[in-house]
């Protein structure tokens, strides 16, 4: 089911909150400690590092995705991403660990559908159906698809989960490679959807992709020019908020296998061959942000 307007608003919200404080807690620790070493514990020695420690245990982002080169179905708008590093268990060098990237505010942006992917998709297009709901359904998911009047396709809502690794976190542009595996849903309107709604106990008429593969290279432009991290210590930290400016550049592969169109298998309106070769799509795009490793 499709979450409601507030729903999606409290999970952001609990996203941002937990994916902001905890860095900023971890982050905002002096670099050095005046103590010996040996007389902090493993954890305040994990947190607060010293000196030569390049990167943080918990990373932090939150970026705008834009994605002018997509055939189909594009994730777009602004995520937040909350990640683990693993590898500040055993070093304070580099980062490999383990993220989430989530957007839970669906948004209004539109989506665009080349030219052969609606080709492909009409040609295969199943015309006939048991019921008038049915019938209806399968409709909104062509003319949306199609661009009719009185049809679209808005908004889109995704979760990732993932690994990422960057060799060089605070120097050399700390280039950052991340690979994502996850789910994303688009939804869509037309004139029968107050009575699809009211029939069958809210639900949207939203089509999931299941099997979602995302690749994205991100790098800080300030680390290309100044080496050593930017620790949070005070306020005046946030007034030089472009040392965190992270531009990426973002691959995504999507697959039209076990999706699903209103609760439906998509094979419930297209034909087998739909799900060919032709049922992979590649949507390049590029990011931009604020991240804090």
């Amino acid at each position: 089911m499709k979450r409601t307007p507030v729903t999606a608003f409290i999970l952001t919200a609990i996203t941002a909150l937990f994916g902001s404080m905890i860095p900023f807690r971890i982050l905002s620790q002096p670099l050095e400690d005046d103590r010996p070493q040996d007389e902090r514990s493993y954890f305040q020695r994990l947190v607060t590092g010293d000196a030569d420690t390049r990167c943080a245990l918990v990373n932090v982002s939150y970026k705008f995705l834009s994605t002018p080169s997509a055939e189909a179905f594009a994730a777009k708008g602004t995520h937040a991403g909350i990640g683990l590093n693993l590898a500040r268990f055993f070093s304070d060098q580099f980062i490999l660990g383990v993220c989430i990237d989530t957007k839970q505010l669906q948004g209004r942006s539109s989506q665009e559908f080349s030219n052969a992917f609606r080709d492909h998709f009409n040609e295969n297009y199943i015309s006939s159906y048991s019921s008038d709901e049915l019938g209806h359904i399968a409709e909104t998911l062509k003319e949306g698809i199609n661009g009719k009047a009185g049809y679209s396709v808005r908004g889109n809502m995704f979760s990732n989960v993932g690994i990422q690794f960057a060799p060089f976190p605070d120097r050399y542009g700390a280039i950052m490679l991340t690979v994502m595996r996850g789910g994303s849903s688009f939804s869509f309107s037309g004139p029968y959807d107050s009575e699809i709604y009211l029939n069958d106990n809210g639900k949207y008429l939203d089509i999931s992709l299941k099997r979602t593969v995302g690749l994205e290279l991100s790098m800080q432009p300030f680390r290309f020019f100044y080496t050593g991290r930017t620790p949070l210590t005070n306020g005046d930290t946030w007034k030089t908020f472009y040392k965190f400016l992270t531009l990426s550049f973002y691959y995504e592969q999507l697959n039209f296998q076990r999706s699903r169109f209103y609760d439906q298998p998509l094979e419930t309106f297209l034909k087998p061959e739909f799900f060919g070769s032709k049922s992979t799509l590649n949507n390049f795009g590029i990011k931009i942000g604020l991240a804090i490793y």
